[in-house]
């Protein structure tokens, strides 16, 4: 997951909350909540199903809220390795504020 570095926008809190939701947001079913300080994140999801991501940043005392979703799915290659294998796609969720009013 790409991350905003929430201190870009002045005062901030360096904690940013990310929720992520199996299907649309709308659907509000959980499946994980996780806490970080970096701009950049890593984590494991099954694939083949759809996920939607909030990213939450406190920004001098405001919520902001940046959404997206992906479907995490396998490709096959035989160019990319030494042998033929597989890889995921897309292999990152852009979650960066484009600004804050």
């Amino acid at each position: 997951l790409k991350l905003q570095d929430p201190f870009k926008f002045g005062d901030a809190s360096p904690v940013i909350q990310i929720d992520i939701y199996e299907g649309n947001i709308d659907d509000d079913v959980l499946f994980r909540s996780i806490q970080t300080t970096s701009t950049e994140t890593s984590i494991n999801l099954p694939v083949n199903k759809k996920y939607s991501f909030a990213a939450i940043y406190l920004i001098k005392g405001n919520t902001y809220v940046a959404v997206n979703s992906a479907t995490p799915g396998v490709k096959y290659t035989d160019s990319m390795c030494d042998e033929p294998c597989y890889y995921t796609i897309p292999r990152s969720v852009n979650l960066v504020l484009k600004y804050t009013k």
